[in-house]
């Protein structure tokens, strides 16, 4: 039997995305399917403006399980490849942020504005990232080939990339693209202490989503 999917309701449309927006930011497998189509006149200006407030802490708390999910699973990367997987691995969790920007009840002028702002957040956390990679102590001391080898790898899996998702509504998991095949090799390792590399810390993925709180 498949089990029932919560789809939050109010009492009136507003309560309704409140309410809701509430829970997708709590989990964002919740679906938004349900949610009432909005007008550009549907509320007065300042009922918008609450309305603004709700969606951008949701937005938030999706961005910053995001950074917190990717810093853990990169906390100890130790190979190119490795570092492929992860990336892609955690684009559906970023990819939700589009869901609730590009969502089509919005209003067209609310929606167009909420995309633009994660386009142009994604592609400032795409710059941070790649500048926190290449300034990481432990990235510095491997031979420089090792380290261009890297970097090739989060421009070719750029979170960008989440913007050719097709996004669906109904609580469903973004789809990941096939991983296309990685022509790197593990980064070396001193033949004497086999140790595990630790490319990104807790404070330089952060750094890449630590302004989005602007949003």
């Amino acid at each position: 039997m498949t089990a029932s999917v919560n789809r939050p309701v109010g009492h009136s449309p507003y309560e309704t995305w409140v309410v809701t927006l509430r829970a997708w930011a709590a989990d964002p497998m919740t679906p938004l399917d349900h949610l009432p189509s909005l007008a550009a006149d549907t509320f007065t200006p300042a009922t918008f403006d609450r309305l603004l407030e709700h969606l951008t802490k949701a937005i938030q708390a999706v961005t910053d399980r995001w950074s917190a999910e990717l810093s853990r699973a990169t906390a100890n990367v130790t190979s190119a490849p490795e570092l492929a997987r992860i990336l892609v691995a955690q684009r559906p969790i970023l990819a939700r942020r589009l869901q609730i920007a590009s969502h089509p009840c919005l209003p067209q002028q609310l929606r167009d504005a909420l995309m633009q702002s994660c386009r142009a957040d994604i592609a400032r956390y795409q710059r941070e990232f790649e500048s926190a990679l290449m300034h990481s102590s432990e990235v510095a001391r491997v031979d420089l080939v090792a380290r261009d080898k890297l970097a090739g790898v989060v421009r070719e899996n750029s979170f960008l990339a989440v913007f050719d998702y097709d996004i669906a509504q109904d609580g469903k998991r973004a789809t990941v693209k096939a991983l296309p095949e990685q022509a790197t090799s593990d980064l070396p390792t001193r033949p004497a202490a086999r140790r595990r590399v630790t490319i990104f810390t807790q404070d330089s993925v952060q750094g890449a989503s630590s302004n989005a709180q602007h949003d």
